[in-house]
């Protein structure tokens, strides 16, 4: 990672609006491989799941593995994730019309 951005240490997990204006931590899905090359970077395969915890201006971003809280993280490329859609949709009324009424 270059510029003198912070370190995957001083990272905090609350959370903070990335430089686009959009919610951080969150999930992401890895589209490109990527291999690291420097001590704070972490690698990820296509497919894998990552939880986004910061978005650099330089194009980096740290993201932790999804699993347990001490889960592995490092900086990957932006361009390695694709925003993940939502399971649950985030207006819950939108069920309303799906739910069938009970059997008597």
């Amino acid at each position: 990672m270059s510029g003198g951005e912070s370190s995957p240490s001083n990272a905090s997990s609350e959370s903070v609006n990335t430089p686009n204006g959009q919610r951080l931590p969150r999930l992401m899905s890895v589209v490109t491989t990527f291999t690291p090359n420097l001590e704070d970077e972490l690698e990820v395969r296509l497919g894998d799941t990552v939880r986004m915890i910061d978005e650099y201006h330089d194009g980096w971003c740290l993201v932790q593995r999804v699993g347990r809280i001490d889960a592995p993280r490092g900086v990957i490329p932006r361009f390695c994730l694709h925003e993940r859609r939502d399971i649950v949709p985030r207006n819950p009324t939108a069920f309303g019309s799906a739910i069938s009424p009970s059997r008597r």
